[in-house]
């Protein structure tokens, strides 16, 4: 952990992730839809409702912001009219050509995201390493993190975690 964070902290953009103090009265939720609804890896509804209900038992003032790449369809869903802000990759929209995954992630965006989760304690993670990374780094034995099991319904990919992170089912 004390590599990745030196090794990360040479690019200016996360090292002033790293070097804010995080929210203790937040969660961050990772929804990640875009190429894995393409192969059935997206997360369940369920999975968001039983992760946010869990944090709430533990925190009943803690609020919520989502990062992702389907805006509209987060927008949508009534588990999540109540998050204070949603803050959405934008600028992977075309399919690239011969790709086969939805377009081109910016780079600038991409790092400017991972950068604003660092700010967070707590984490709803999504079936991500981006998610995960995020939570591996910033999260103490006094955060709250679910993590989805399966990781993919699909495929026997292993749940990433830390011991003291709560499994949620993926239904």
């Amino acid at each position: 952990k004390d590599f990745l964070i030196s090794s990360l902290s040479n690019n200016f953009t996360i090292k002033k992730g790293l070097d804010n103090p995080t929210l203790s009265d937040y969660a961050m939720i990772h929804v990640r839809r875009g190429d894995f609804i393409k192969d059935n890896r997206e997360l369940n509804i369920s999975y968001y409702k039983e992760s946010m209900d869990y944090i709430k038992q533990h925190n009943p003032s803690i609020k919520f912001d989502i990062f992702t790449d389907d805006y509209k369809w987060v927008k949508k869903q009534t588990i999540f009219k109540e998050v204070d802000n949603i803050f959405a990759q934008e600028n992977a929209k075309d399919i690239a050509k011969n790709s086969k995954i939805d377009g081109q992630d910016d780079r600038n965006e991409t790092i400017e995201t991972f950068s604003k989760m660092l700010g967070y304690k707590n984490f709803i993670a999504g079936n991500s390493s981006f998610a995960f990374w995020a939570a591996f780094i910033r999260s103490d034995d006094n955060s709250y993190v679910t993590v989805p099991k399966p990781w993919f319904r699909n495929n026997s990919h292993p749940t990433l975690k830390k011991d003291n992170w709560f499994i949620v089912e993926n239904k």
